[in-house]
């Protein structure tokens, strides 16, 4: 299994204990958010792997604030790694001061050189608008092992983003579902995605988990038009997101 974004683990760890006798490879580009992985949940769930890197298309250097690695853990997701530029609703001085630089690597590095020999069962994508380039740094891992896949989408922020999204998993031959839930805190037209390979489907729909989540009525089956159907933004949300944004960065 595979947290890219972990951020302070929360998830790394709800997957790791459901599955314990999987390794969860937990990553992400912030030192403290590794530090505080290893200390809450690693020792006591030696399944969970946390890594300090970030994922991408190609291998990279990014920049990391000072003003994230000094934050509490877990507000990291405040800011999205554009590339070789950080991309925050912070001051321009504010990221003009660098902590370091953190390593990008492809999934299908990864797998290659750092996790040799293992398959890919689950991936779990929240890389602050960069989920497009970290899934096609993943497209032969992807074929390979048909894991399935969870990614965090802005629906309508660039619909041509959202649509290669799905142009991707549609060739690779997966079934697309979308929890119509905001996930965001900045762009609320954010949700989950949840892409399952179509060999699975029968398995899957009969599956109690499957019926619990659609049982909230808030799980919908998309594709790369139905999917603009939902994730209509709200504004309040917005303005209270931001506001939450300027405190946490403080």
């Amino acid at each position: 299994m595979f947290d890219a974004g972990a951020n302070h683990g929360v998830e790394s760890c709800h997957f790791a204990a459901a599955a314990s006798h999987r390794v969860m490879h937990s990553l992400d580009p912030v030192k403290k958010n590794v530090a505080a992985i290893r200390k809450r949940y690693a020792t006591a769930m030696p399944n969970i792997m946390p890594m300090h890197a970030g994922i991408g298309e190609h291998p990279a250097s990014i920049p990391i604030p000072a003003y994230v690695e000094h934050a509490r853990p877990g507000a990291a997701p405040w800011f999205a790694l554009k590339g070789h530029r950080v991309a925050t609703q912070s001051t321009e001085a504010q990221r003009a001061k660098v902590a370091y630089m953190a390593d990008v690597v492809p999934i299908d590095q990864l797998f290659a050189v750092s996790f040799p020999g293992e398959r890919l069962g689950l991936a779990h994508i929240d890389v602050e608008g960069m989920d497009l380039a970290a899934v096609r740094g993943a497209i032969k891992t992807f074929t390979r092992d048909m894991p399935v896949v969870a990614v965090e989408c802005s629906i309508h922020s660039s619909r041509s983003y959202t649509r290669h999204l799905f142009h991707i998993f549609e060739a690779l031959e997966y079934d697309a579902h979308l929890f119509d839930e905001a996930c965001g805190c900045v762009n609320c037209d954010t949700r989950n995605l949840l892409f399952i390979p179509k060999y699975l489907a029968e398995a899957v729909a009969k599956s109690q988990a499957m019926a619990t989540a659609q049982a909230t009525a808030k799980m919908h089956a998309v594709d790369n038009i139905t999917v603009f159907r939902h994730a209509i933004i709200d504004n309040s949300r917005r303005s209270k997101a931001q506001a939450s944004l300027g405190r946490d960065i403080s």
